[in-house]
C-alpha cells in the first residue's frame, strides 16, 4: 500500500527584489501549503539576485497579509550575529516571529562552528517560533544536543548537498523530530520525488524546500525567482496530494 504524504509546507526559497508581493499573495490564496523563503546574508544583502536588502525584507514581512506564510533563512555571518543578539538580525527575527513564520539557520558546524549554548538560549527565548537547522554530515549531533536540553521548537531540513541543489540519491529516514527534505527538487522532478519522500516520511508531518531550480538568470548573470516555476511546483504538489487522496479513498471503499 502506498504511504500518504503528510505535507505541512511547500517552501519556495529565494524571494527577491524582482518578486511582486501581490503575485505571492495570489499564489498563497490558491495554494495554502506554500511558504515563501527569504534569504538573509549580512555580506550579500542588497546585491542583485536572491539576497534582498534588510529594508526589503522588513517591508515584506510587515506588508504581506497574515495568510501568506514566510520563513527567513539566515546565512553566513547572519547566524553568529543572531546568536550574539545583533540588532539587525534580531529585528528581522522578531518581524517573522510576530507573523508566526519560521527561522532557518544555515551554518556548517564542521567548517565554522556556532556556539550551541547560545543556540539553545535563542530557541528558548522564542519558544513559539520554529527554528530549522540543516541536517547533513557537517551538522551531525546538533539536533541531539538540542533535544537533550529540552528544546521542542526545533526542526531539521535534510539537505545532504548543503544548499548546492544536488538531488539526493536516497532520501534519509526521518528523525524523531519534525523533518523536511531539500536538494535538487524542482518542477521537473518534484512529483516523482514526492513519492520517494513519502516512503521515508512514513505519514508523519514533513515539508519540502526548493531554491536552485526556481531561478532564472538575466543577461548580467544575476539570478531571480521565477514565479512560473514556483506555480509549476505548487501544481505538482497539489496533483500528488489529490492522487494520494483518491488512492486512499479507493483503498477504503468496501468491496
Amino acid at each position: 500500500m502506498a504511504v500518504s504524504l503528510n505535507l505541512t509546507h511547500c517552501t519556495l526559497t529565494g524571494v527577491d527584489a524582482s518578486t511582486a508581493l501581490e503575485d505571492i499573495c495570489s499564489l498563497s490564496a490558491s495554494f495554502p501549503l506554500v511558504e515563501w523563503g527569504f534569504l538573509y546574508s549580512p555580506k550579500r544583502e542588497g546585491q542583485p539576485g536572491r539576497y534582498p536588502s534588510i529594508t526589503m525584507l522588513a517591508e515584506a514581512f510587515g506588508a504581506l497579509p497574515a495568510n501568506v506564510r514566510v520563513a527567513m533563512h539566515v546565512c553566513g555571518d547572519g547566524v553568529p550575529h543572531l546568536l550574539s543578539g545583533c540588532a539587525n538580525e534580531i529585528r528581522l527575527l522578531e518581524l517573522v516571529a510576530a507573523r508566526r513564520g519560521r527561522i532557518q539557520l544555515n551554518f556548517n558546524q564542521r567548517r565554522q562552528p556556532v556556539d550551541l549554548g547560545r543556540l539553545v538560549d535563542l530557541l528558548k527565548a522564542y519558544p513559539e517560533t520554529t527554528f530549522i537547522t540543516q541536517e547533513n554530515e557537517a551538522n551531525l549531533g546538533v539536533w541531539e544536543y538540542l533535544a537533550q536540553r529540552g528544546i521542542t521548537n526545533h526542526s531539521v531540513l535534510f539537505d545532504g548537498s548543503g544548499g548546492r541543489g544536488i538531488l539526493c540519491a536516497e532520501w534519509p529516514a526521518r528523525l524523531p523530530i519534525a523533518c523536511g527534505y531539500a536538494g535538487g527538487l524542482g518542477p521537473d522532478n518534484l512529483q516523482v520525488q514526492l513519492q520517494h519522500i513519502a516512503g521515508v516520511a512514513l505519514a508523519r508531518s514533513t515539508w519540502v524546500d526548493m531554491e536552485g531550480q526556481l531561478r532564472r538568470t538575466d543577461e548580467n548573470g544575476n539570478d531571480w525567482l521565477d514565479l512560473a516555476a514556483c506555480r509549476a511546483c505548487l501544481e505538482a504538489v497539489q496533483a500528488h496530494l489529490n492522487h494520494s487522496h483518491t488512492q486512499t479513498q479507493t483503498q477504503t471503499v468496501p468491496q
